[in-house]
């Protein structure tokens, strides 16, 4: 394509009688009945242990907060067919343990995930590869993602759908039956607006790695990516591939604008095959091409893709870098629909 202008608790368990948690205010003692009767002296005598079953002193003013309202203010999430408070994850569950599993994240708008079919088929195709099985349907998991939007009442939304293979025993090869984990989970988008970027230093994407293509839940590297970008006050981290070229950014696909060309790394150079990616590639003409960190310096403009939408850098390595963006608004609304 050629553009125009050339130019990404510990939970107690309180028995029934341990009642709700009670904040003395005025003499200064924490009550706090719903952690098994363990008390804090806050300058003042505590109780003895024959005061914890009965009620505050007179006068004392509390602030009571009920395990009902912590009820509410916690994440509802879909796990495994029902909606529930948090997720119930076993401690073996090999998603915790190894990163064993597989992730989407999906931008909720006007009522519906965007591409939702090609979030699944992606998901499916890297859980055959990974021999994890997936028994929820696409309208199953669509519902899913319906009811943790609807619950809160967000209107726009980021939806993480989590897989993992499940709860097994200890050791590395994974169970003839594996019995899998899935997590449906939302919240508010991130922010909007231009970035700022650095070119990682202490990590490499390992474009040989078949993890490269899919979207594991071992996402290390590029943890460790996004924290050297904050040490540096920036905003996001670039990969490079083993050979050097660039591959991608910590959390999207990276596009270059050059000479009219909108240009973005192939996926043998470690670039994850992203959904925002294929359909800037499919309706806006994007060409793959291997690129350094020259053509990045040399480009008239960079912008990141992912599926909550498009990010302009203005500025990678203390380099400034135009931002044009009606072009960006421009690609976003093609690849939107």
């Amino acid at each position: 394509m050629r553009l125009p202008g050339g130019g990404g608790r510990r939970r107690h368990r309180a028995g029934a009688a341990l009642g709700d948690q009670f904040l003395c205010n005025r003499v200064g003692w924490e009550w706090c009945r719903a952690s098994v009767g363990k008390i804090r002296r806050h300058g003042a005598a505590p109780p003895d242990r024959h005061q914890l079953g009965a009620s505050p002193p007179a006068g004392t003013r509390l602030a009571v907060h009920s395990r009902t309202s912590e009820r509410r203010r916690a994440m509802r999430v879909w796990c495994n067919g029902a909606m529930r408070e948090g997720a119930a994850i076993e401690p073996g569950d090999r998603g915790f343990t190894l990163g064993d599993g597989l992730f989407e994240t999906l931008r909720w708008a006007d009522g519906a995930a965007r591409h939702l079919d090609r979030h699944l088929a992606r998901l499916r195709a890297g859980a055959a590869f990974l021999g994890i099985p997936l028994r929820w349907s696409d309208a199953e998991l669509g519902a899913a993602m319906a009811a943790v939007v609807r619950e809160p009442g967000l209107e726009q939304a980021a939806i993480r759908l989590s897989l993992s293979r499940g709860p097994s025993a200890r050791g590395l090869l994974p169970p003839s039956e594996p019995r899998p984990t899935v997590v449906v989970s939302a919240g508010p988008l991130p922010p909007a607006g231009s970035a700022t970027a650095i070119v990682a230093r202490s990590t490499r994407r390992n474009e040989y790695s078949p993890l490269s293509r899919i979207k594991s839940l071992c996402y290390l590297d590029n943890v460790i990516a996004a924290r050297e970008a904050a040490e540096c006050g920036a905003d996001q981290a670039l990969l490079l591939n083993t050979a050097g070229r660039l591959a991608e950014s910590a959390a999207a696909n990276l596009f270059l604008v050059s000479a009219g060309e909108l240009l973005t790394p192939p996926v043998s150079d470690g670039a994850l095959p992203g959904i925002a990616r294929q359909l800037l590639i499919e309706r806006c003409g994007a060409i793959e091409r291997p690129l350094d960190v020259e053509a990045l310096i040399s480009a008239d403009h960079a912008f990141l893709s992912n599926s909550l939408g498009l990010r302009a850098l203005n500025r990678i390595d203390g380099r400034t870098l135009a931002v044009d963006e009606s072009l960006l608004s421009a690609l976003a609304t093609r690849i939107d629909r």
